[in-house]
């Protein structure tokens, strides 16, 4: 996995074991958030699901916008599911698939604090909020140092 071992051009330097372990770690949590991102496109796809009533999806939300999020959070399924089989993990989606699981999460605490989301969803965002963390620690980890762009001459 190209996490940024590099010895030039301002990389930091980690060991081979460091390197396998956060890869591991990478790997294993996109293989993970395929088959969630599967279920939870399903669940915003059909609100009314069991699942959907045992964790207190919203019924009454238009067709239109759960069909669109049901897609936006079942293709991020797939970006995962090829980041997880791909030679070298590309970056800047690491990143942006990290983001996008805290921010999700973020939005679900912030509709439960105001009482427009159950605590049901809300805790199954914790999952976003745990992966995202880690996809972006390794994004962190393993990218440019500051200043590995300026000019040294």
């Amino acid at each position: 996995m190209s996490l940024g071992s590099g010895p030039a051009y301002g990389f930091q330097y980690h060991t081979e074991e460091q390197i396998m372990n956060s890869e591991s770690i990478v790997r294993t949590t996109l293989k993970l958030s395929v088959p969630l991102n599967f279920i939870g496109a399903y669940l915003f796809a059909f609100p009314s699901s069991d699942f959907g009533k045992l964790i207190e999806m919203p019924q009454n939300a238009p067709l239109l916008h759960s069909l669109l999020l049901s897609f936006l959070i079942f293709l991020f399924g797939i970006i995962y599911g090829w980041l997880a089989r791909h030679a070298d993990v590309f970056q800047p989606l690491l990143f942006v698939g990290g983001f996008a699981k805290i921010c999700f999460f973020i939005i679900g605490a912030s509709l439960w604090l105001c009482g427009d989301a159950s605590g049901g969803l809300t805790s199954i965002l914790v999952v976003d909020l745990t992966f995202g963390a880690i996809w972006l620690w390794a994004y962190r980890q393993y990218s440019f140092s500051p200043g590995a762009c300026a000019n040294t001459t």
